[in-house]
């Protein structure tokens, strides 16, 4: 498998994008003491999409290389599950952000299974 700098993939982008802003969106709504858990879980779920996508960069196989991006696949749906939940009274700034991770959540979805989708038919052509 060729490597490549993970930094210069637009992947990887996004998922940098997403952590800063569901950073920006828990940092906001923080101050609502009965969220407080379920904005913990979001800013784990948040930031390990891309951790697991780095992890993939440096996968030992090409197998791992598609568990790993499937990982961070998984990791980006608990993401869009939280951000579910939160979803309710806001403030349009607060509103807005969610919005944001959402719509680049759904990109890093759509992305990752397209990634997948290729490296498993090139795997299966070399078969």
């Amino acid at each position: 498998m060729t490597k490549r700098d993970p930094q210069s993939s637009p992947l990887y982008a996004k998922t940098q994008q997403l952590a800063v802003h569901i950073r920006a969106f828990v940092h906001d709504v923080w101050r609502v003491d009965a969220d407080r858990d379920l904005l913990r879980q979001l800013m784990r779920s948040g930031a390990s999409v891309g951790a697991n996508y780095r992890e993939a960069w440096y996968a030992e196989s090409t197998s791992d290389f598609i568990h790993k991006l499937k990982i961070a696949r998984k990791e980006a749906s608990e993401t869009l599950y939280w951000l579910d939940l939160l979803d309710g009274e806001l403030s349009s700034e607060s509103r807005h952000q969610l919005d944001i991770c959402r719509a680049l959540t759904n990109d890093i979805i759509y992305m990752t299974s397209a990634s997948v989708r290729t490296v498993e038919r090139k795997l299966r052509k070399r078969t």
